[in-house]
């Protein structure tokens, strides 16, 4: 998986609310957080308590798997089932 970028989930979230025309204040009441606190925490690159991910990933009609990597969970189990699959692979090559 690749490292984390903050910015990048930030990023995402600005995007999908300009996709959705919901602004930024009401996407920060619809997640509990003043204007002002979404705003900081985007500025200082603060990754958000999971509680709030989850209302804003909500809010925005995606998934936390999308807004933290990009994919849906879908995508991500796929690249899971294709690893399982190289990994049995090299394991029987091994074993022989």
């Amino acid at each position: 998986m690749e490292n984390f970028d903050i910015n990048r989930f930030w990023d995402r979230i600005k995007y999908l609310c300009k996709v959705n025309r919901i602004t930024k204040k009401d996407f920060a009441a619809r997640c509990g957080v003043t204007e002002q606190n979404l705003t900081s925490q985007a500025n200082i690159g603060r990754t958000p308590k999971i509680t709030q991910a989850m209302f804003m990933a909500e809010t925005l009609g995606v998934s936390i798997d999308y807004l933290i990597t990009g994919k849906d969970s879908t995508q991500i189990q796929n690249e899971n089932e294709k690893l399982k699959k190289i990994l049995a692979e090299i394991h029987s090559i091994a074993s022989s």
